[in-house]
């Protein structure tokens, strides 16, 4: 099952609204960028925006 495109987009803008730039980056950060899960979010963007 793929998230609408509303879905994806409320959640993108969470993200960014979220944003602490001027931290250093969390555990979280360094596990969203782990190859297998930039891999899996990359596949999400192309989705997302090629449909």
């Amino acid at each position: 099952m793929q998230p609408s495109s509303d879905v994806v987009r409320d959640i993108v803008a969470r993200v960014v609204d979220n944003a602490a730039y001027w931290q250093p980056p969390s555990g979280q950060d360094r596990l969203l960028a782990t190859p297998e899960l930039r891999e899996a979010l990359s596949r999400m963007e192309d989705w997302c925006v090629f449909g």
